[in-house]
């Protein structure tokens, strides 16, 4: 997460070689301990310096308390309480056929976002994940894509699908698929070897 503040972006100049390098990944894997940090420790890329909002920058100075929102922090999601203020949701369909789709059609806050009358679904707010500071990878800027969490997701056996699955949760979401994939797709006897329905109620 660190790393995706000072560096990710829809932008020339994001030095995708060095953050993919085993090396470089090998140094940041270093870092993993046994409780998770609270830490804002983006790595420098090639000796590159990093560049961050500065809204990055006081969670960094400590001016930030852990659980007070960040405008471009996270996405909302459905309250405990069964409250509907969160949006996000994903969807798996299998039809007949064997034909599986995955899809998490959020864009973020749906309820500040114009519906289109002919076409009957809104515009999305992605835009609420770049940054108006100039000069970052993440900067608003014509013709770049927002980043996006949405990691909606096919299981191939043998080279055909067999699971479709996904999950809303903002930036938990790849947190919460790899752990399903491991307890009911790889069914992981370590883990319990859930099935889809035994996933569903031990959660």
């Amino acid at each position: 997460m660190a790393d995706r503040e000072a560096w990710y972006g829809d932008a020339d100049e994001v030095p995708l070689d060095a953050l993919l390098s085993a090396a470089y990944n090998a140094e940041r894997r270093a870092l993993i301990e046994e409780r998770a940090s609270r830490e804002l420790r983006p790595g420098s890329p090639e000796g590159r310096e990093p560049r961050l909002a500065r809204a990055a920058e006081t969670v960094l100075e400590g001016e930030y308390a852990m659980g007070t929102p960040v405008a471009g922090a996270g996405e909302p999601t459905v309250a405990r309480d069964g409250g509907t203020r969160g949006e996000m949701c994903h969807l798996d369909i299998v039809d007949r056929w064997g034909n599986l789709v995955a899809a998490t059609p959020s864009g973020g806050w749906l309820q500040s976002n114009p519906i289109v009358p002919e076409l009957g679904f809104p515009l999305g707010t992605r835009l609420q994940m770049a940054w108006l500071e100039p000069g970052l990878p993440n900067s608003l800027t014509p013709g770049r894509r927002p980043p996006t969490t949405l990691t909606p997701s096919l299981a191939l056996r043998d080279g055909e699908p067999v699971l479709a699955f996904g999950t809303p949760g903002g930036d938990q979401q790849d947190q919460w698929q790899l752990n399903f994939f491991l307890a009911v797709a790889l069914r992981d006897p370590v883990r319990g070897g859930l099935d889809l329905q035994g996933y569903a109620v031990g959660r």
